[in-house]
Formats: structure tokens, C-alpha cells, sequence
């Protein structure tokens, strides 16, 4: 069971299941895609923000711009973590 968080700091589109319920608060877009060939888990920032499909593309619109730490966990426990920076 994923925790539905309230009034994040941005809006979604691309993702296949989302987590949370957002509320916009700044001016830059994080695009992130799945590098991986399975589905993953997705959390920013240490907030689960919901799944991507293999190879999709994500994106978080009116997010606050700098450096964002980006998770992916897949179904095999497979854990990657790299920076993404929002414009």
C-alpha cells in the first residue's frame, strides 16, 4: 500500500499509476524517463510519486527549479538513484 501525499509542489502527466494528489507551487518542468525495460516505481525527492511503464517518460510541471533526486525501484528490488534538474 503506497501513502497518497497531499499538496506536493507540482502537477503529472505520463504516469501509468500516480500516488499522490498534487498542487502546483513553481515554475519549472522535471521530465524524467524509465531508462529500465520494466515497470518502476518512481519517487522524488524521497515521495513516492507513482509508476512508469518501461521506457516512458514522465513529467512534473510547476516544480521548484534545481537539482531533484530522482528513485526508481523495480519489481525485482533493483534500486537506481540519480539527479535530474528542473527548468
Amino acid at each position: 500500500m503506497h501513502t497518497l501525499a497531499l499538496l506536493l509542489a507540482f502537477s503529472l502527466s505520463g504516469f501509468d499509476r500516480t500516488y499522490v494528489e498534487p498542487v502546483a507551487t513553481g515554475n519549472a518542468t522535471l521530465s524524467i524517463e524509465n531508462p529500465f525495460g520494466a515497470r518502476a516505481i518512481l519517487s522524488v525527492d524521497g515521495t513516492e510519486i507513482g509508476e512508469l511503464l518501461p521506457k516512458a517518460r514522465g513529467t512534473l510541471t510547476e516544480v521548484s527549479a534545481g537539482s531533484h533526486e530522482v528513485r526508481f525501484e523495480l519489481p525485482n528490488g533493483h534500486v537506481h538513484t540519480v539527479e535530474i534538474i528542473a527548468t
